[in-house]
């Protein structure tokens, strides 16, 4: 049983390490080919690993392309885990707002799942109302953790990650 959690625990590192969002370590290698994104992000929001599913955060930052598949992954989950990967997702929206110029975006990420989660839009007053009504969301689904300090950490790999990618030779120019 550990040896699978390992396995993909390493194989999601590796496959957020190919798709320019290298933002997770393991212990072992993979010995898998890297995942497409969206199995990728369907195994992430699935993930037993709650540092698993916050990477969600820094893989939306750092690929902002992504957000336009959101909608489909989310279609395929289960109910539940859909619901996290909104949450997720909304949070990496309104990170993108208060960190746009660190993070270069060229747009915020796009709205897709505030008013269904009951929160404020993630690009009003620069993200911070929707990433504290976020944490009450996360309360309220008996999830009990700092959920703001999270978003904020997440972010913090996602600007550190950036600044690393530069001058990296075949790192995606984002």
């Amino acid at each position: 049983m550990a040896a699978d959690l390992d396995g993909e625990l390493a194989t999601i590192a590796s496959s957020l390490r190919h798709h320019g969002a290298g933002v997770l370590v393991t212990r072992v290698a993979s010995e898998a080919g890297p995942l497409g994104l969206d199995d990728l992000v369907a195994r992430m929001s699935a993930s037993a690993e709650p540092a698993v599913r916050d990477a969600l955060i820094p893989l939306f930052l750092l690929r902002p392309d992504v957000a336009g598949r959101v909608a489909s992954i989310c279609s395929a989950l289960d109910p539940a885990v859909a619901k996290l990967l909104k949450i997720r997702y909304t949070a990496a929206a309104a990170l993108a707002a208060l960190w746009r110029t660190r993070l270069k975006l060229e747009r915020p990420l796009p709205d897709l799942f505030a008013e269904e989660l009951g929160v404020p839009p993630p690009g009003a007053d620069y993200g911070e109302p929707c990433l504290a009504a976020l944490a009450n969301v996360e309360r309220r689904l008996g999830i009990e953790r700092h959920a703001t300090d999270v978003y904020r950490a997440a972010a913090d790999l996602a600007i550190a990650a950036k600044g690393a990618r530069k001058g990296v030779p075949g790192a995606p120019a984002r």
